[in-house]
């Protein structure tokens, strides 16, 4: 499948799943935007993709930097959020949980909103919006992933309606 003339924007793209869909997508001649935290990272991430990646050091959660990064994205055909805000580093059996880590528990979901508020409505008509999220959404949690388990699954469940279309009632 040619992306000729197509723009994918891969956010978590330093590294994984995000940097291996960049690439594939550039590969196949879409016009690239890199974004992830690190600038050091994307930077060395992007060298070797094809053509002339744009790229994008934001942090998901900074909705202000997620605007500025965007606001010349006139339209997008792909959306890829592979990023993952750090999740790991607040998993604990629930009875030994900070408020501060339940309350960043959350941050993957919240930076996903952010991001598709922007993107969603620049989203061409054939468009495509791919969410990843972890296992633990279509099976039992393992000992302090419960949370986390909770997150995926509402990104699996949000990600069932269109966020094209999903108006939150005011």
């Amino acid at each position: 499948m040619l992306l000729s003339g197509r723009t994918a924007i891969v956010v978590g793209a330093s590294s994984g799943i995000g940097l291996a869909t960049s690439r594939e997508a550039a590969n196949r001649g879409a016009h690239v935007v890199m974004v992830s935290r690190s600038a050091e990272k994307l930077e060395q991430a992007s060298q070797g993709i094809a053509g002339q990646p744009a790229v994008f050091p934001v942090d998901m959660l900074d909705g202000a930097g997620l605007a500025s990064a965007f606001a010349d994205v006139a339209r997008v055909d792909y959306v890829v959020i592979t990023a993952v805000a750090d999740e790991l580093a607040r998993r604990a059996p629930i009875d030994q949980l900070s408020d501060d880590q339940i309350e960043r528990s959350f941050d993957k979901m919240r930076g996903y909103v952010r991001i598709l508020r922007i993107l969603a409505p620049k989203l061409s008509a054939d468009g495509a919006i791919v969410l990843l999220c972890g296992a633990s959404a279509a099976r039992a949690p393992g000992p302090g992933f419960a949370l986390l388990s909770a997150e995926s699954s509402a990104i699996v469940g949000w990600a069932g309606r269109s966020p094209r279309n999903s108006r939150p009632s005011a």
